[in-house]
């Protein structure tokens, strides 16, 4: 058999044929169409490339268009080929003038056959297929045929019922003017929230605030946004208006504190982009928005406004920027999962050793999320296969990249989670948070691709796809997504990201400069901020709690502490309903430590994973021209589990804290150097002999090499070899002893024979041994005895006191 384009397959099971005869089969001559000559202007002709023709066939298709006005006739010339020789047929068309409105079904002919050829790259000409399939009522991989009865049916594909159909047509043209009235109400909505933001963000914030927010507190009363607003109490200062916003104002302060931002000053930022030309009422607020505005559903419609936005290019420069004398820092925890078979891969020497541990494990774990993602983050690590001198120098100089090939292995485990289970958009974000933190934006806007094509439904599928655009460059595209999730009408569930994208958008807008409105004017204020954390998860019907330990020991906490603090900290309110994602805003940072952590709530699924997966991104100066970000995946596993994310540092460190630091480096130097040494002599000490000590496992005298004591059976010992056989041979859950080297403990206990040693008259009170040979344990408050073994199993209470008795007394 043979397809359009050539190729083709022989079942030789199924061939009555010898090898002759195949060959006289595969060397049938072939009938190909090359191509069609015209001299008059034929447009989109289809097959557009060269096919084969089988020999038996009784007609062969070919569909184009002639543009109007038709001709009387037009010459074509249809060139094929059999085997290697050309051929050329001459065709002359006739077109009858009184049949030049009823080629309805030739149309739909070439349309399908067009449809044919796209249908080769389905993804890549998605668009193309859906609107030829749309246009021409042509059944397609992204169209199908509805029967549509009931008003439901027309609301749930979003298709107006014909006229025809009067009652149908009118109520849907009802529900489609309440739910622009219902967009147009929500705008109403999140103008104001708009607006509470920008007088939380104006609120001035006085060295009796700072200083109350280091008073010790017994109890937290209630939260400070149970008042209408939820961003806080309305700011004191107004700003004047008279036809536009003024400029930036500022008022200096003599206040003791240092900032990141702005040491001395506190900046009421009215900075602005054009307002109408009309005049000011004292209801005016500060940001050039007027509380009784009357709203329409052309809100976001920037040609309705005629507004002109007049911005600067130093914008950022207006906003919250740090002096160059001041410095600061985050520090992000490393991820460790405490699992077995990540011990297993720390104590490989190379990349490819770890490969095959990771080969050997996954027949154990092949359907656990989270082996492959802890796996993966392995290989992803800067540390993993670090020789020790590349560990020293990455102490004197702060440079930390992973190799090409370990990235390409972490990919090739990472993306096993994606089949785990076919089209599961928290599978799909598990990889993308973590393709997102590795800065794999090419690979992570695929996968959001993905997302969004299966969470349409949500805003955080948008707003995730744009983000991964911005950071490729693809601004407009990015702008047109945030702008959707402002537009669209959400579910309740959603309503707080617009909140949160409004801050993304402003920002958007900075970075491409837009001179031109491209919203209402009303929603266009730039908020820079000194820290700005923002997390989401992957499992829906989930509830995270973020925690930001200030400086001055206050909690801003969106569980448990307050959602505002006096320093000016703010944490966005959340619930249950409502879960994410959740945004912590400080516009100035006092000097000091910002902690950051995570507690894992609830969670109402069952899902695949078993565990939930934390994107937190991470700002300083965020919208300021020396921003600052970091990206960081984590892993919660355990309800009411919480994980230290990491720490954001701001201000110069006082002298102990230097110094502290400072010998901390020089000691792990000193350790890194020794440990040299040690790799260096490795040859010589491998022929190190522990004298007089025979392996129990294979009788060699003396044991050559790393020697292994059982610190419970007496006279017990093993060498390297047969360390690894001791589960055949000895209790696994014996303790064993690693020595390098007898000589240098040859003074310690455990290198005694304890079978010597034995307590008369003492009994173990959990084995009942008498009389106690070895170390005897006596617990002052129960007046009890313990042997080694029952001590070390931790069988009697741990936080009773014990005297170590080596010797009988």
């Amino acid at each position: 058999q043979y397809n359009s384009y050539g190729g083709g397959y022989l079942n030789r099971e199924k061939l009555e044929l010898n090898s002759n005869d195949l060959i006289n089969l595969i060397e049938t001559i072939q009938i190909k169409y090359i191509k069609l000559h015209s001299n008059s202007t034929v447009q989109q002709i289809y097959p557009s490339n060269s096919i084969s023709i089988s020999l038996n066939s009784e007609r062969f298709l070919l569909v184009g268009q002639i543009p109007n006005p038709l001709p009387n006739s037009i010459q074509l010339e249809l060139e094929f080929s059999l085997n290697t020789q050309n051929s050329r047929v001459s065709i002359t068309l006739d077109i009858p003038s009184n049949e030049s409105n009823h080629f309805g079904l030739i149309r739909r002919l070439w349309a399908q056959q067009k449809l044919n050829e796209l249908n080769a790259f389905k993804d890549k000409y998605k668009s193309d297929i859906l609107s030829l399939g749309l246009e021409y009522s042509l059944v397609s991989q992204f169209t199908s045929l509805l029967v549509l009865e009931s008003l439901q049916q027309h609301l749930q594909y979003h298709i107006c019922p014909a006229k025809t159909r009067l009652a149908l047509y009118n109520q849907y043209m009802q529900y489609k003017t309440k739910e622009n009235d219902q967009k147009t109400n929500n705008l109403s909505q999140l103008l104001q929230q708009w607006n509470e933001k920008c007088q939380w963000y104006d609120r001035i914030i006085t060295d009796i605030d700072r200083h109350r927010a280091y008073l010790p507190r017994n109890t937290v009363t209630s939260h400070p946004f149970s008042q209408t607003s939820i961003f806080g109490e309305t700011p004191t200062p107004v700003v004047p208006m008279g036809g536009t916003i003024r400029a930036p104002t500022s008022v200096m302060t003599s206040s003791p504190f240092r900032f990141g931002a702005a040491p001395t000053t506190t900046i009421i930022p009215t900075f602005a982009f054009g307002a109408p030309n009309t005049t000011a009422t004292p209801q005016t607020s500060a940001f050039g928005a007027v509380p009784t505005a009357t709203f329409s559903s052309s809100i976001f419609n920037p040609s309705s406004q005629q507004q002109q936005i007049s911005t600067s290019t130093n914008v950022s420069k207006e906003s919250s920027l740090s002096t160059t004398e001041e410095s600061s820092t985050i520090h992000i925890n490393e991820y460790n999962p405490q699992s077995s078979y990540i011990t297993r891969l720390s104590s490989s020497s190379d990349r490819n050793s770890a490969y095959a541990i990771y080969l050997d494990e996954r027949t154990l774990n092949r359907q656990s999320t989270s082996f492959y993602f802890d796996i993966a983050s392995y290989f992803f690590s800067t540390k993993s296969f670090s020789s020790i001198l590349n560990q020293f120098n990455q102490k004197q100089e702060i440079i930390q990249t992973t190799d090409h090939k370990s990235i390409e292995y972490g990919l090739r485990i990472l993306t096993n989670i994606l089949e785990l289970e076919l089209e599961s958009p928290q599978l799909y974000r598990t990889v993308a948070y973590k393709l997102m933190e590795l800065k794999q934006w090419n690979l992570a806007l695929s996968i959001c691709r993905k997302i969004y094509s299966l969470r349409s439904d949500e805003p955080q599928s948008l707003r995730d796809l744009a983000l991964v655009l911005i950071e490729l460059g693809e601004y407009n595209q990015a702008l047109e997504y945030l702008k959707q999730i402002l537009i669209q009408i959400w579910d309740e569930r959603f309503q707080a990201i617009q909140i949160i994208v409004l801050l993304d958008l402003n920002r958007l807008l900075i970075l491409m400069n837009q001179a031109t409105p491209v919203i209402d004017f009303r929603f266009i204020r730039h908020l820079p901020v000194d820290i700005r954390i923002v997390i989401q998860w992957d499992t829906p019907d989930t509830l995270i709690s973020l925690s930001i330990k200030e400086p001055t020991g206050q909690v801003c906490s969106n569980h448990s502490g307050s959602l505002q603090t006096d320093i000016g900290g703010y944490i966005t309110r959340i619930s249950f309903q409502n879960p994410y994602p959740v945004e912590y805003l400080l516009r100035q940072a006092i000097d000091g430590i910002y902690s950051i952590s995570l507690t894992y709530q609830r969670n109402a699924q069952h899902t695949l994973t078993g565990v939930t997966t934390v994107l937190v991104y991470i700002y300083k100066y965020f919208g300021s021209i020396n921003e600052e970000k970091q990206i960081q995946t984590v892993r919660l596993t355990n309800y009411n589990q919480t994980i230290d994310v990491g720490q954001i540092e701001f201000g110069n460190s006082d002298l102990a804290k230097l110094k502290d630091e400072l010998q901390k480096t020089k000691d792990e130097c000193h350790r890194l150097q020794n440990q040299l040494m040690i790799n260096k002599l490795q040859p010589i000490q491998s022929s190190i002999q522990h004298l007089n000590v025979t392996c129990d496992g294979c009788s060699t005298t003396p044991i050559i090499g790393d020697r292994y004591k059982c610190l419970f059976c007496p006279n017990i010992d093993f060498c390297q070899n047969c360390k690894s056989l001791t589960n055949l041979q000895h209790d696994s859950n014996h303790p064993l002893l690693y020595m390098h080297d007898s000589t240098l403990f040859a003074s310690s206990i455990f290198l005694q024979n304890i079978s010597q040693i034995s307590h008369t008259n003492a009994q173990c009170t959990s084995c009942t041994m008498l009389p106690i040979i070895g170390i005897r344990y006596y617990c002052v408050t129960c007046k009890i005895n313990l042997c080694e073994k029952c001590e070390f199993l931790g069988l009697h209470d741990i936080s009773h006191q014990r005297l170590k008795i080596i010797y009988p007394q």
